[in-house]
C-alpha cells in the first residue's frame, strides 16, 4: 500500500474519475452509491456508459423504447436531471460530458451543455458517444460501420462545439478492431478508449490482472496517432470464470486490482483521463464496487474509496 501512495503522488496528477451510472442507481434505489467523497475523484463522466446514448436531458430518463429497463413499469416516473447531478456534484466538480450522438441531435445536445454552464459547470471535456463502433452497435444503440464514416458526421459536431466551447476539448470514440483507430481524422484533441482486464480462469490474481490489462493497454494505444492524448472513459476488471462471475468481485483483491490499474494509467504517457467503470451501474455484478462489497459491511463503500485515494 506504502508503495503505491508514493508511485501515485510521485506523479504529476493526471485526471481520474469515475462514471456515473445514474439510470441503474435510480432504479435499484441507492443514489446514496453517488456518495463519492472518499474517493476523492478529479472528474467525473456523465451521464456514463451506454446509458449517455439513450438520456434525454430535458426528461432526465432514457428515451422510450430503447432500453427494456428504463421501460419497465419499476422506471415509472424515475428521472435523474442535471438539476438532480448538479445537487450531488456541484460546480467546480469537473465533468467530462459523453454526448447522445444515438438518439438526440447536435442542436439538443448543445442546448444541454449551455444549460450546464447556466448551473455553473465550465464545460472542459466532452466526449462523442459511447461503444458506438461495429463490435458495440447492438447495445449501444448504433454502430457506425467504419471510423470514416463515424468521423464523417462528428466532424460536424466538433466544429459546432468548438464554435460554442472554443476552450472545450473534444474526444472522439477509439477501438480495438482492426484499422477503426487508423482512421480517424478531423480536428479532434483526443481518443477514448475502454479498457477491460480479463481473468481467464485466474480469479483473484493481481499480477495477472494487471498484466493483461497492460498487454491490453499496450495493443490498442499503438494504433492510436502519437500527438493525441489517450482518454480512458472506462476501465476495470472483470470477474467472469466458466461461465459464471467468480469469487473476485467485491473482495479486497478486486479493490486492489483497481488501484492497481489506476497505477498503471498514472504512469502511462498518453494517458491523460482515466475513468473507473462502474463505481456502481449497469455492469457493477461484472467489474464492480458498488455491488461487489452488497452484504458487506455498509462502510465497505468508504472503506475501498478511502483505499483509492490513498
Amino acid at each position: 500500500m506504502h508503495a503505491y501512495r508514493v508511485v501515485l503522488r510521485a506523479e504529476i496528477m493526471k485526471l481520474w474519475g469515475l462514471n456515473c451510472d445514474s439510470d441503474l442507481a435510480l432504479v435499484q434505489g441507492f443514489p446514496h452509491a453517488f456518495n463519492l467523497s472518499a474517493f476523492k475523484p478529479d472528474i467525473l463522466r456523465f451521464p456514463g456508459g451506454t446509458w449517455s446514448n439513450f438520456y434525454d436531458w430535458r426528461s432526465g430518463w432514457a428515451r422510450p423504447g430503447y432500453l427494456e429497463f428504463a421501460d419497465a413499469p419499476y422506471s415509472k416516473g424515475k428521472s435523474f436531471k442535471l438539476e438532480d447531478f448538479a445537487r450531488m456534484f456541484p460546480p467546480p466538480m469537473r465533468v467530462l460530458w459523453t454526448l447522445n450522438i444515438v438518439t438526440d441531435s447536435l442542436i439538443s445536445q448543445l442546448d444541454m451543455l449551455h444549460h450546464a454552464v447556466s448551473l455553473g459547470y465550465v464545460i472542459e471535456f466532452i466526449e462523442l458517444g459511447n461503444e458506438v463502433n461495429p463490435g458495440n452497435g447492438g447495445p449501444s444503440g448504433r454502430a457506425w460501420p467504419t471510423s470514416k464514416a463515424y468521423m464523417a458526421e462528428m466532424n460536424v459536431w466538433i466544429a459546432a462545439l468548438k464554435r460554442e466551447f472554443p476552450k472545450a476539448k473534444v474526444a472522439v470514440q477509439g477501438s480495438w478492431e482492426d484499422g477503426w483507430n487508423a482512421r480517424l481524422s478531423g480536428k479532434f484533441d483526443a481518443v477514448t478508449l475502454h479498457v477491460y482486464s480479463e481473468n481467464h480462469g485466474n480469479d483473484g490474481d493481481i499480477e495477472f490482472a494487471v498484466r493483461d490489462f497492460n498487454m491490453r493497454m499496450k495493443e490498442y494505444i499503438s494504433t492510436i496517432p502519437s500527438k493525441k492524448p489517450v482518454w480512458v472513459t472506462e476501465y476495470g476488471s472483470s470477474s467472469w470464470v466458466n461461465g459464471a462471475w467468480g469469487q473476485q468481485q467485491g473482495t479486497h483483491a478486486q479493490a486492489e486490482i483497481q488501484k492497481r490499474l489506476r497505477i498503471e494509467m498514472q504512469n502511462n504517457k498518453r494517458v491523460e483521463i482515466a475513468i473507473l467503470h462502474t463505481m456502481c451501474g449497469i455492469h457493477a455484478d461484472s467489474y464492480g464496487l458498488y455491488n461487489g462489497f452488497y452484504g458487506n459491511p455498509p462502510d465497505a463503500l468508504t472503506q475501498f474509496g478511502a483505499m483509492m485515494a490513498q
